[in-house]
Parts: structure tokens; C-alpha cells; sequence
């Protein structure tokens, strides 16, 4: 039997930074899967598969916290990253409660990006 290789999944709505990140992240190694709405990941995603997911805050309709509510309701909730724009940690307490893996700006470093989700760096 073999095993299923992790999967960083990007959740975002702008598609210049779905693609610089997906590249980024597939130059280092990782399998990615890109998706333009927290809805259409949630809609997609094989809840069977292992990985985690890359997460902006500020979506229309279905936020990155919206988002993580969503998983935390599934049979398997992946651990999440968020990032925003400016970079700006604006959330609260009960944010990092709700399973969050770290707040990366999107303008962060190659190292804040791909170092968070692998346990090789």
C-alpha cells in the first residue's frame, strides 16, 4: 500500500499570489494545490489526504477564520497557516486557540513561507 504524499493546500483570492506561492512552494519540493475561494477548497479537498493549508484572512463570503471553523467540523481538520497582506498580527487569543499554525505576511521571506508547515527546516 502506498502512502498518500502531503499536500500544502493555498486558499486565497488573488491569483497572482495563488501562482508565486505555488511556485515557490513547488521549487522547494512540496505537492501543492491552489484554490481561489475557501469554498471551492472545502468542495475539493479529499478529506482523506494528508497536508495542511496556506490561508488568507480576508476572503469575500468565507474568511480564513471561517475557514477554520469549517475544518475544525471535519473528519480531518489539516493545520492551518494564515496570512494577510500587510503582515499585521490583528488577531485575537481565540484565534490561536482555534488551531492556527502562524500568521506569515504575504511579502514574508522564502524561510517564514516553506520553513513553517515542514519539520525538514
Amino acid at each position: 500500500m502506498s502512502e498518500t504524499a502531503p499536500i500544502v493546500h493555498v486558499v486565497d483570492d488573488d491569483t497572482s499570489f495563488l501562482t508565486a506561492i505555488s511556485r515557490l512552494l513547488r521549487a522547494n519540493g512540496f505537492s501543492v494545490k491552489t484554490y481561489s475561494s475557501a469554498h471551492e477548497f472545502l468542495a475539493q479537498r479529499d478529506t482523506q489526504s494528508p497536508g495542511c493549508v496556506l490561508a488568507d484572512l480576508r476572503m469575500p463570503e468565507m474568511n480564513g477564520l471561517d475557514l477554520q471553523s469549517a475544518l475544525a467540523q471535519s473528519p480531518n481538520p489539516l493545520p492551518i497557516v494564515f496570512f494577510n497582506r500587510a503582515g499585521r498580527y490583528f488577531l485575537d487569543r481565540a484565534s490561536y486557540a482555534r488551531w492556527c499554525g502562524g500568521f506569515p505576511g504575504k511579502a514574508g521571506s522564502k524561510r517564514n513561507v516553506v520553513g513553517r508547515g515542514d519539520p525538514r527546516l
